[in-house]
């Protein structure tokens, strides 16, 4: 099963029009054929479990990308929410992202109306 949020955060990232891409070079030293078919395996594997499409990279070198998540890049400690706001924050940084709009707050529909004329009770009192 993948890890809590993975396949939310992925399919966000998916729909916003990023490219996503698994990274692997234990592939490199199989002959061609092996390495199609592990490669068509993971693919098939990620959807099952409800990822997004995603590119399996089986070379030697890395792809190009705008961020890495592994390790050696964007951390990644197992908390999904964490990681979608580094690489939001990242991403409006680089201009990849328009930047979130702030919703506007909803009015309680319980409040009681001010008046503009009342003065606020002074120390705490009543």
């Amino acid at each position: 099963m993948p890890i809590p949020g993975a396949v939310e955060t992925l399919t966000r990232y998916a729909n916003e029009g990023h490219r996503l891409t698994v990274f692997t070079s234990k592939f490199a030293p199989m002959p061609a054929s092996e390495k199609a078919r592990l490669k068509a395996q993971i693919e098939q594997d990620l959807a099952g479990l409800g990822f997004p499409p995603v590119e399996v990279w089986t070379g030697t070198t890395k792809p190009m990308s705008d961020f890495y998540i592994s390790k050696d890049a964007v951390t990644f400690d197992g908390d999904y929410n964490l990681l979608q706001a580094q690489l939001d924050y990242m991403m409006n940084e680089r201009g990849l992202t328009q930047p979130m709009q702030e919703q506007p707050q909803q009015e309680d529909p319980n409040a009681q109306p001010q008046d503009p004329n009342q003065v606020p009770p002074q120390g705490g009192q009543q």
